[in-house]
């Protein structure tokens, strides 16, 4: 130590100022730029990690977004099976294949859709609680096919995806698997699934399954790349790759543990991803630094999150504050330079016998001061005349260069200033540093211009947005709320709404509201395609900007006289190309492109909004035309009701006549064996039995049959129905006319052998007499003798035509019944599908705007964006 302050105490005056300044120097300036640098790389870090997270959740919500509209589709599906008990067993096999079959054509992203059914569910006669069936449609070279089977008929698989639903009752979305529909390998897709259950009360009866391409999120996560060098992956609840990372689809379906390894023992990545936490952190492979962000992707209510990943390189992120580290050493390395060799300059100038000069170098250079007290002044040419003159003059450049330091850092950056020389490095730096400044200053001025236009748009947009919501079931007090605030806030002097009117066969454009000088106007104006500027705009579907206006086109009347407007502006209000209305703007101040752009923004919420309340509109009208229905249906039961109590009584008036028909027979029989029995009460017999045969001819239809079915009597009622006389019918065969096939042949051999044993046989038969359609309820009896023989065969005839044409009319309107609740079905199933649409876009936009944290009008506006 005692040698160090010796050898400093023997160096030069000039070496220990240069030493000193140098060291002092030094040390300040490193300290400097090592806290700027090191705060500035802190603060880049951090807010490109909280970039890259925002990032993460952005993408992982749409990703969330676009797989939950199938877990919808499923949804819908599962609960219009929930009524399948309403329809009879036959026809629900086909009911499920129709819907299901609809879904996958009207979707074409669906690998296959199916619906498992439990057997008990379906056949009341199954009493397992295990045993399924599938119904499948998929798609196979470009058509869908159909495909049914049964599963777990020897019991239920503990453990697999369908055990699980059936015991949770949860939706659930499948780990990526092979499968192949065509059982060839070649055909291997590989796919997920989500499926939702099917329940009846709190009942487990099945479930609704759709299968999705992995290929399909490839595309969402190969557009992902916020940073040069970056890549996303998307993994399951299981943590086997769905999408890969640095597109490479050897990874697809393989786990994640098995790729990275590292870090998911280190910061326990497969436990944050099980649970759905959003988690990031920075690691190290093959030498480089990483960023990884993952964030968890909610599918419907699953308890089985998927997650995102992005995967940036730190340097790709520091990229910035690493070029700032560089310049700024470069600067102070630089600077640290030119003060050495200034202070190095002075000190082999100075003389120490010359105090003043001496005392004057100390105070600039320890101090910082400059004193003009201080000056030296010499009238000599020598070295010494000359070091004083140029300290002098070194003073003075540096009192001016401050006060221009000052001047600028006060903000007055038009100060002129001239440097001590082309050479002055800190003057030129300082004037260089004016003219950045100034740059800046300019540049800044735009930006504010620009921010303050966005901030107009954006505000504008949002008081739309408060407007839209308001008034939209009353389209023209939404019209006239709208032309009024838009008028006035774009300083517009006059303005026109203007509807389509589709509701008539011609469609044309019918102003709803107009708006000028803080009054409201009132004009019936219709105006159709093609048809003037207004007609020309919904016509060709783009806006049009006029500058000169034709002086008898429009006119703007105020309380100081009327006058032609400077720009006229006409807007059309399109979504998804389709044209809702017009807007026309008129103005004394021309429109800015940033106006024009706004009001064109604000054009395609309105279409929406208006599309959105006839949507309403219509669905209002389908409501009441499905109460109207079912009161219709309720009059038509009443009157089946009816119908079916006079049918009732019919067939009971029917059935007493036939029962005393057939009691009329057996005692006619009875008294047939009497007469055998008692030849002495023959005569007597013969006249009682007479008396019930005329009876009978007398009420109904009566004919007499041989025993080989030849007929050998026929009463006048049944000649007068048929229409012929007796001696074309006696003798003819009961087979006449009548042909049977083999089998209906067998059945009327066992019908006439049944009569020859003594057997009462009743038949419904329907005749054709002279073009008209009878029916009659014929009954066969056999007149035996008293040792049982049977003698011939009396067929007695009743006409029931009048009983059989109520019940086809009621058979009818039955169906007529059936048909029209088909179709009252289908308007409330239409009425649900657009109410559930409706529900789940509001839940969806609201869902999206709470994760992303802003205003739901605002979203609505960016979610028009992206449509369009």
């Amino acid at each position: 130590m005692k040698k160090i302050i010796e050898w400093y105490n023997n160096l030069k005056l000039s070496t220990k100022m240069v030493t000193y300044i140098l060291s002092i120097s030094l040390v300040i300036i490193t300290l400097t730029i090592g806290y700027i640098v090191i705060s500035s790389k802190n603060l880049a870090l951090k807010d490109a990690s909280n970039y890259v997270d925002a990032y993460t959740r952005e993408y992982a919500n749409l990703t969330k977004s676009d797989i939950n509209v199938d877990i919808i589709v499923a949804r819908s599906m599962a609960q219009a099976f929930q009524d399948y008990k309403n329809f009879p067993i036959n026809e629900r096999v086909e009911l499920f294949k129709g819907i299901t079959k609809q879904v996958i054509s009207n979707n074409p992203n669906f690998l296959s859709v199916y619906s498992h059914w439990e057997i008990a569910a379906l056949d009341s006669s199954w009493d397992k609680d295990y045993g399924r069936v599938r119904f499948t449609f998929y798609k196979a070279n470009n058509t869908i096919v159909y495909r049914q089977d049964s599963m777990n008929l020897t019991g239920d698989v503990p453990g697999s995806p369908y055990y699980v639903m059936k015991t949770t009752h949860c939706e659930l979305v499948e780990d990526p698997y092979w499968c192949t529909y065509t059982k060839k390998k070649e055909d291997e897709v590989l796919e997920t699934s989500v499926c939702v259950p099917i329940m009846d009360n709190e009942t487990f009866v099945g479930r609704i399954g759709i299968d999705l391409a992995i290929e399909r999120f490839m595309k969402i996560t190969d557009k992902i790349n916020p940073f040069e060098n970056s890549y996303s992956f998307l993994v399951s609840n299981e943590s086997n790759f769905i999408t890969s990372p640095r597109k490479d689809k050897n990874l697809v379906g393989k786990p994640l543990e098995k790729e990275k390894q590292e870090i998911c023992k280190k910061f326990g990545v497969l436990e944050k991803i099980k649970k759905g936490e959003a988690f990031s952190f920075i690691t190290k492979e093959n030498g480089i630094n990483y960023y990884y962000s993952f964030a968890p992707v909610a599918i419907g209510n699953t308890n089985t999150p998927w997650s995102l990943a992005i995967v940036v390189p730190i340097d790709v992120v520091m990229q910035e504050a690493n070029s700032t580290f560089l310049k700024s050493i470069f600067i102070g390395l630089a600077g640290l330079l030119l003060l050495g060799f200034s202070v190095y300059f002075v000190t082999k100038r100075i003389v120490l016998p010359i105090r003043n000069t001496t005392n004057a170098l100390i105070e600039m250079s320890t101090t910082g001061v400059i004193d003009q007290s201080r000056k030296v002044f010499f009238n000599s040419n020598d070295e010494i005349g000359k070091m004083a003159n140029s300290l002098n003059k070194l003073m003075d450049g540096l009192i001016n260069t401050a006060q221009f330091a000052k001047q600028i850092g006060a903000g007055n950056l038009k100060t002129k200033f001239n440097p001590l020389s082309e050479g002055d490095i800190l003057g030129n730096s300082l004037i260089e540093m004016q003219v950045s400044l100034q740059k800046a200053e300019e540049e800044d001025e735009k930006r504010k211009i620009e921010d303050d236009k966005r901030n107009w748009a954006t505000e504008g947009i949002a008081v739309f947005s408060d407007i839209l919501r308001q008034n939209n079931d009353n389209i023209e007090a939404l019209s006239f709320n709208i032309i009024k605030n838009l008028v006035e806030y774009v300083k517009a002097n006059q303005g026109g709404f203007f509807i389509v009117n589709d509701n008539e066969k011609d469609h044309f454009l019918e102003m709803s509201a107009c708006y000028a000088y803080d009054r409201q106007k009132f004009v019936q104006k219709k105006i159709y395609a093609g048809e003037g500027l207004i007609g020309a705009c919904y016509q060709e579907k783009e806006s049009i900007y006029l500058t000169n206006i034709p002086d008898d086109y429009i006119h703007i009347t105020s309380g100081l006289g009327d006058a032609s407007p400077h720009s006229l502006l006409i807007v059309p209000l399109n979504l998804n190309d389709e044209i809702y209305g017009v807007i026309e703007l008129a103005s004394f101040q021309l429109f800015e492109k940033h106006e024009i752009e706004f009001i064109e923004k604000v054009g395609e919420s309105i279409a929406s909004t208006i599309s959105n309340v006839k949507i309403n509109s219509k669905t209002a009208i389908l409501l009441r035309q499905s109460q109207e229905q079912a009161e219709e249906m309720k009059t038509q039961e009443e009157e089946m009701r009816q119908n079916m109590e006079e049918l009732t009584v019919t067939q009971e008036e029917s059935a007493r006549k036939a029962e005393k028909m057939e009691q009329m027979v057996a005692e006619m029989h009875k008294q047939a064996i009497i007469m055998h029995q008692q030849e002495e009460k023959m005569k007597e017999a013969a006249k009682e039995a007479e008396g019930v045969m005329n009876a009978l001819n007398a009420a109904n239809y009566a004919i007499e049959y041989d025993l080989k079915g030849r007929i050998i009597s026929i009463n006048d009622n049944y000649l007068q129905f048929i229409h012929k006389n007796r001696e074309d019918v006696i003798g003819t065969h009961h087979l006449d006319n009548i042909s049977f096939e083999s089998d209906k042949a067998k059945q009327y051999e066992m019908f006439w052998q049944d009569l020859l044993d003594g057997k009462s046989q009743k038949l419904k038969t329907k005749v054709e007499i002279d073009n008209r359609t009878f029916w009659l309820m014929e009954t066969y009896s056999p007149i035996v003798d008293n040792n049982g023989n049977t003698l011939k065969i009396i067929k007695i005839a009743i006409d029931i035509t009048e009983n059989v044409m109520k019940e086809e009319i009621i058979k009818q309107q039955v169906e007529e019944m059936k048909s029209s609740e088909e179709e009252l079905k289908q308007n409330i199933e239409e009425l649900q599908t657009v109410q559930e649409q409706m529900k789940t876009k509001e839940f969806l936009v609201k869902l999206l705007a709470e994760e992303m944290k802003i205003d739901e009008g605002k979203l609505y506006n960016m979610i028009d964006k992206i449509k369009s």
